[in-house]
């Protein structure tokens, strides 16, 4: 997605607000707070297993699997939330960073400032069970 129009010359176009109001809904609605922190969780977790290199590496991909059958099993269990699965993964991960600097215990700024991961990714094998 690109940059708004606010962010490149300081004014706020419709769009822009129409994003806004759309964020706001999101975050407002507790099945998608539920989904945002169901990513949020994953994505902690999937910047620990590529920036951090001195971890239980079983131990972490265990984990990621568990955390990734939950995203699953709350996409499929709520179909409408897949509209907004690229949003929440956007709104999770400015969260998620913030996990993963606490539990890695490394700068802030070792983490990519935007998410380096694909939905496809973040869901891993179960991509193929969830209509992107």
């Amino acid at each position: 997605k690109q940059p708004s129009t606010f962010v490149q010359t300081g004014a706020l176009t419709q769009q822009d607000i129409n994003d806004l109001a759309d964020t706001l809904a999101i975050l407002r609605n507790p099945k998608y707070q539920q989904l945002i922190h169901l990513l949020e969780c994953l994505l902690a977790k999937l910047l620990q297993q590529r920036y951090q290199s001195n971890v239980d590496l079983m131990a972490l991909n265990r984990q990621i699997l568990r955390s990734r059958s939950r995203l699953n099993q709350y996409l499929h269990d709520d179909q409408e939330v897949h509209e907004y699965l690229g949003q929440a993964l956007s709104i999770a991960y400015g969260n998620a960073r913030y996990i993963a600097e606490r539990d890695s215990q490394q700068s802030l700024s070792t983490f990519a400032q935007h998410c380096p991961f694909s939905a496809q990714k973040v869901l891993g094998q179960y991509a193929t069970t969830i209509s992107l």
